[in-house]
């Protein structure tokens, strides 16, 4: 029910302009006596690439900040709204503690898959909803 269609699509799209060295590395050492310790990713052609998860952390990070300065604490940022701590465990949208609670009491239901994606969904902050947690 909550992710069966898509309902929502945004596409950023810019240009970087780096005023500094950047490394994204590869991650894998090469096979080839003469490559470099430290591998760049690259496309075929040899641009360098930066993968979207990198930059989706560097856009989460930056929008995490925007919401909680623009939010009161009496607002009470979990619920759907806000940005939770992820650095903080005792101050996530979502405690383990709290996700074993649900996880006991879905366990009976009837669907217990789609229960707990609504439970999850409820308690989530608006960050963790737009990329996940």
């Amino acid at each position: 029910m909550i992710w069966e269609s898509l309902q929502n699509l945004m596409k950023i799209e810019g240009v970087l302009l780096l005023e500094t060295g950047m490394r994204i590395g590869a991650g894998m050492q090469s096979a080839e006596p003469t490559a470099s310790d430290l591998p760049v990713i690259q496309l075929p052609d040899g641009r360098p690439f930066i993968p979207g998860s990198s930059l989706r952390g560097a856009v989460r990070s930056h929008m995490e900040r925007i919401v909680r300065a623009l939010e009161t604490v009496e607002s009470k940022p979990y619920s759907g709204r806000g940005a939770c701590n992820p650095v903080v465990q005792n101050e996530w949208c979502i405690t383990a503690e709290q996700m074993r609670k649900w996880r006991g009491e879905v366990g009976e239901k009837r669907n217990p898959d789609l229960e707990l994606a609504k439970r999850i969904w409820e308690g989530s902050c608006r960050i963790c909803r737009l990329f996940g947690s």
